[in-house]
């Protein structure tokens, strides 16, 4: 779970007037559920990502500081921005693998924002770039296709927000039904005290 969850959940739990052997049955339910949530080979797709991302800003920045002279400095500029995409894809991937652990709906959710953002500024950068070089036609399938990708990222984007929505969902009805059982076991406790009393 991301951090912010995490402080949430502790501030809540410690409001509640629960034992610590409710609260530890609370935690491992909730970590049992998010387990089911998270995929394997975690690591192998961070690994990858961080790869595919450094290959690419690399190439990228390689050939914008050195492409010749004569290729236009509008270009040189988009493989430039096209390095600083791969280098966030790289710098995501470093920054969850240092975690080690944590909530895969809120680490697509920064995915998603990402590919999005990137597709948006690349579409966007492409338009500019062709309009400026006057070779509006020749770029058409480029924009084209980035305008594709963009709807795909927000498709991506969208089903990432619902994703963590259900969730956020999951973890409120949990919290609700730990604290059922927390009453039902003090209501309980209650009567079998009064049933003694009586006795």
């Amino acid at each position: 779970m991301n951090d912010r969850t995490e402080a949430l959940d502790k501030l809540l739990n410690d409001l509640e007037p629960t034992d610590p052997a409710l609260q530890a049955r609370y935690r491992s339910i909730l970590d049992a559920g998010l387990a089911d949530l998270k995929p394997g080979g975690g690591k192998a797709r961070y690994i990858a990502i961080g790869l595919a991302g450094l290959i690419g800003c690399v190439v990228c920045g390689s050939l914008g500081l050195t492409e010749p002279e004569s290729t236009p400095r509008a270009v040189r500029w988009l493989l430039i921005l096209f390095a600083f995409f791969g280098l966030g894809w790289t710098l995501l991937a470093g920054w969850m693998l240092a975690r080690g652990r944590g909530n895969f709906a809120a680490e697509r959710l920064i995915a998603a924002r990402m590919a999005f953002g990137f597709t948006l500024v690349a579409v966007t950068a492409l338009s500019l770039t062709s309009s400026l070089l006057g070779k509006e036609s020749a770029s058409m399938p480029l924009v084209a296709t980035g305008l594709a990708l963009l709807i795909l990222g927000a498709v991506l984007l969208i089903g990432a927000r619902i994703e963590q929505a259900e969730q956020t969902i999951r973890e409120q009805i949990l919290r609700l039904e730990c604290r059922i059982a927390g009453f039902a076991e003090a209501v309980s406790r209650a009567r079998e005290a009064r049933s003694g009393q009586i006795e």
